[in-house]
């Protein structure tokens, strides 16, 4: 069973369920559900007036809304590594460069997207200084 968010109609019949005194495992059965995974809905989601499934929905949202997200690199951090590949700096110095000034940098990724990109430059700037032969 992968796993997939619970929809607002599921929300809805787990308070309508649960105000009739039906057990969570019923309740996981005829949603084709994990025990476990109403369980935790049902504890996440449980306000001072008991499960209410608008509230729940709400409070998964503001869940999700809030949650860590992967930092991208923005166009002004693409600029500063671009320049620092044109100046023939490692990715490691550039990673260190942008710690400095408190910029987020995966090294990880930063050194992929910087092979790609120093490649490209590389190759243009031979291209550009070693123009081919007619021969080649």
């Amino acid at each position: 069973m992968s796993y997939t968010h619970l929809c607002p109609e599921e929300r809805y019949y787990i308070e309508i369920e649960l105000k009739k005194g039906t057990s969570q495992n019923k309740i996981a059965e005829a949603l084709e559900r994990s025990q476990s995974n109403i369980s935790r809905e049902i504890k996440r989601n449980t306000g001072q007036r008991g499960y209410r499934h608008k509230q729940a929905e709400d409070f998964a949202q503001e869940r999700h809304k809030n949650k860590p997200k992967e930092v991208k690199l923005t166009d002004e951090i693409k600029g500063i590594v671009n320049v620092r590949i044109e100046d023939d700096w490692s990715p490691e110095q550039i990673a260190g460069r942008l710690k400095q000034v408190g910029a987020p940098c995966y090294l990880t990724k930063f050194r992929d997207s910087c092979r790609r990109d120093s490649f490209t430059y590389a190759a243009n700037r031979r291209c550009s200084s070693h123009p081919a032969s007619a021969t080649d």
